[in-house]
């Protein structure tokens, strides 16, 4: 199992700069294939405050045979986006860490003992693959 951070552990990362993931599983069960996860990340951009931003990926799971690509390489669920475009859309940005981490569970189902630091994700992933792919959320 995958040691994650939560509760305060989490709010700390993230108001040193970590950025925080959670894989979710299957995006939607009663559409096409596909598997989401949620980031929550410092942001600093040019013409808006401070804060933490809220980003919800959606893609389509690759299952090839002989080499699964990782999360970030697999196309976008949402056809309509280029194909250089990233496959994720920003949910909103938030000036507190604890109001982004509620938040970004509030509006995808995340929960608080699951999120975790970048890399680990990819083991979430692989952890949900090997368990059967059970319900998140």
């Amino acid at each position: 199992m995958i040691a994650s951070i939560e509760g305060q552990r989490a709010l700390r990362a993230l108001r040193g700069g970590a950025l925080l993931d959670q894989f979710l599983g299957y995006a939607d069960p009663s559409g096409p294939p596909g598997i989401a996860w949620v980031t929550v990340c410092p942001w600093r951009a040019p013409e808006t405050p401070r804060g933490f931003m809220v980003t919800l990926f959606e893609v389509v799971e690759v299952n090839d045979f002989f080499e699964r690509p990782s999360l970030e390489r697999m196309p976008a669920l949402d056809k309509s986006l280029s194909r250089n475009a990233a496959p994720c859309r920003d949910l909103g940005l938030r000036t507190d860490p604890r109001v982004a981490l509620e938040f970004a569970e509030s509006i995808t189902g995340a929960t608080r003992d699951r999120w975790v630091t970048l890399y680990k994700l990819e083991r979430q992933y692989d952890e949900w693959v090997s368990a059967g792919r059970p319900p998140l959320r």
